[in-house]
């Protein structure tokens, strides 16, 4: 089974304008507005009532700072529902790898440029939004769940680890796809493409676009 996974820094209906990127990026890019500006029958299949149910428990939770109900899906409520082994980020977000019941997890919070009372800031909120919408879905990482600091002027939240980067973007260079992306590509390329196909359709159905557009923002599971 092929999954690809696409990290959750989308923004709902913004703008994605491709840079000239070559071979499989490009392909990428062309693909993403092609799938937005078609009705696809993902959309036609998902329950917009059910949809926005599971938004609002994210804004009910983010309401109540004394009396918090969580969503029925979380498996996460506390810090110590997770073990921390190391921090692989700190720019917009705080990011840790980590591990829960023995799976491994990775755990977002608030950015060294978050305000000191924001509860985590926009981007945060939005992720959870996106996650718990349209959980379930293909290429959606799955949201076990969320706490906020003891002073509960900052949240943390916890999605599987969906395995490593499909490859690194670096500004003005080609896109360097990982050893796995290339062999997966060359041994099972149907697979794969739909696999794209139905990360890419999965949110942009629904109006996401992703703006910060990079091979490091999609990740691959480690099957062979």
């Amino acid at each position: 089974r092929c999954v690809i996974g696409a990290d959750p820094s989308l923004r709902h209906n913004g703008q994605l304008k491709a840079k000239g990127q070559p071979g499989t990026m490009r392909l990428l890019y062309a693909i993403a507005p092609l799938l937005v500006a078609a009705k696809s029958r993902l959309a036609m299949r998902l329950d917009d009532n059910a949809l926005l149910r599971r938004a609002k428990a994210i804004d009910d939770w983010f309401a109540a700072p004394t009396n918090r109900t969580t969503p029925v899906a979380w498996t996460v409520r506390r810090k110590s529902d997770v073990q921390l082994w190391e921090k692989i980020s700190s720019k917009a977000k705080t990011v840790y790898r980590g591990s829960m019941r023995g799976a491994p997890v990775i755990v977002k919070g608030k950015g060294r440029h978050a305000a000191q009372g924001d509860y985590g800031g926009d981007v945060l909120w939005e992720e959870m939004i996106y996650l718990e919408a349209l959980r379930g879905e293909p290429g959606i990482v799955p949201l076990h769940g969320a706490w906020f600091s003891d002073d509960a002027r900052h949240v943390s939240f916890v999605v599987g680890d969906c395995g490593p980067p499909i490859g690194k973007t670096s500004r003005d260079k080609p896109p360097l796809m990982s050893r796995a992306f290339d062999k997966r590509a060359r041994k099972r390329p149907l697979e794969l493409a739909k696999a794209i196909l139905e990360c890419f359709g999965a949110w942009a159905s629904r109006g996401y676009i992703l703006d910060d557009f990079k091979a490091q923002q999609f990740a691959m599971d480690d099957a062979d």
